[in-house]
């Protein structure tokens, strides 16, 4: 009962999972007994091969590759233990001798296959199906590997397969794939699907779907080898949370030095940033009552304000409309033309005071109406410009 989603983002593999696990279906509601909402399903994979004797000409090989499963939780999890056991403890003098992620897989399937076999052996009746993934420094590239439960002439096997994941290419195992896949479909306004992490969010957020749920485990694979990332999640007092399988983290002691997490995710944080938003244009979001085209003024204004931090450009993948804004003279907006009246007619403060030329790239369009005839004027990035209001 679960929900695994992994693709390729321009050379960097991406996996996310829930954390629901679930046994079997009550029988009086037809919906999945829920056990916990903080079980984890994707772990790091130490690979190392040791010095096997002191004339060894290397010090040792190490890298790491990610390990996500669906399924039997008791057959993956101990099929971990077991082949990353195995991982763990090769020896060899030969400096060149380190396994590919394409014989992880195949360690990781022989165990679990002795898993399965033992567990089913005593009337409990369970399989999984797993993926193996990262940049594999053997082959020089990312690689996948997806393990999969199969009857071969009549005989049980847990077999490896190696997966080539190009650019775009996502894949997701699991109960929950089928909703994943079409939930991958739905287009936005300008017909642009949505994304593996939108369309992972809408299927655990959905509350129809029972046997996927709890918190987003998320881990990313480049050529430094895996990372699971912690997620930021907000607070009900408008703080956020760095949480692992939902755990705050801020209920660990301090420890000096030490931070949680090289990279941070966040999800749900929308609201919590529209009212930052709002907020910075001194409107109280709790006094006031707030249109979505002021939201999207306010959301939009921050979200420049941000990119112009970071020396980059909005990217707009959607259609926005936005309040019409209040030009005062001396500030810089961005603008466009009105196609009514062919006046320049301000869209919204410019946080760059016309310094990022660019300000805007992608396919996107923005909706507002003119300061001079009130007419609807929708423009594309490239349509849209810094303006000094003299």
């Amino acid at each position: 009962m679960t929900l695994v989603a992994l693709w390729n983002e321009n050379g960097v593999v991406k996996c996310v999972a829930d954390t629901r696990l679930s046994s079997g279906v009550n029988p009086n509601t037809g919906r999945a007994n829920t056990l916990i909402d903080s079980g984890g399903k994707m772990a790091v994979i130490a690979v190392s091969v040791k010095p096997a004797t002191s004339n060894a000409k290397h010090v040792g090989r190490f890298y790491s590759c990610g390990f996500a499963f669906a399924g039997s939780t008791i057959l993956a999890q101990n099929t971990h233990f077991i082949a990353s056991t195995c991982t763990q403890t090769m020896y060899s003098d030969n400096e060149r001798a380190l396994p590919s992620i394409s014989q992880v897989g195949e360690i990781y399937s022989k165990a679990g296959e002795y898993v399965a076999k033992d567990l089913n052996s005593r009337e409990h009746k369970g399989q999984f199906t797993a993926l193996i993934f990262g940049y594999c420094p053997v082959e020089g590239n990312q690689v996948v590997c997806m393990i999969t439960p199969t009857i071969q002439e009549g005989v049980f096997r847990m077999i490896s397969t190696k997966i080539t994941l190009t650019n775009g290419q996502c894949i997701a195992i699991g109960s929950g794939k089928e909703k994943f896949k079409k939930a991958l479909r739905t287009t936005n306004s300008i017909g642009i699907n949505q994304g593996p992490m939108s369309a992972f969010n809408q299927v655990v957020s959905d509350p129809m779907t029972s046997d996927v749920g709890g918190f987003a485990q998320i881990m990313i694979a480049n050529i430094d080898g895996v990372e699971i990332c912690p997620v930021l999640y907000p607070n009900h007092d408008e703080t956020v949370a760095l949480t692992i399988n939902g755990f705050d983290t801020s209920l660990i002691d301090p420890i000096e030095g030490i931070a949680f997490g090289n990279t941070a995710i966040g999800l749900g944080l929308e609201q919590l940033a529209g009212r930052n938003a709002l907020r910075a244009k001194g409107i109280d979001p709790d006094q006031t009552v707030v249109t979505r085209e002021l939201q999207n003024l306010a959301s939009f204004e921050a979200g420049l304000e941000h990119c112009f931090q970071k020396e980059t450009s909005l990217f707009l993948d959607d259609g926005y409309t936005l309040a019409k804004t209040t030009l005062e003279v001396g500030k810089w907006y961005l603008a466009t033309k009105c196609g009514t009246c062919g006046k320049d007619t301000g869209i919204c403060l410019d946080p760059s005071d016309g310094q990022n030329q660019v300000p805007l790239k992608g396919p996107g369009h923005i909706t507002t109406r003119c300061n001079f005839c009130d007419s609807v004027v929708t423009s594309k990035t490239e349509a849209i410009y810094p303006l000094l209001w003299e």
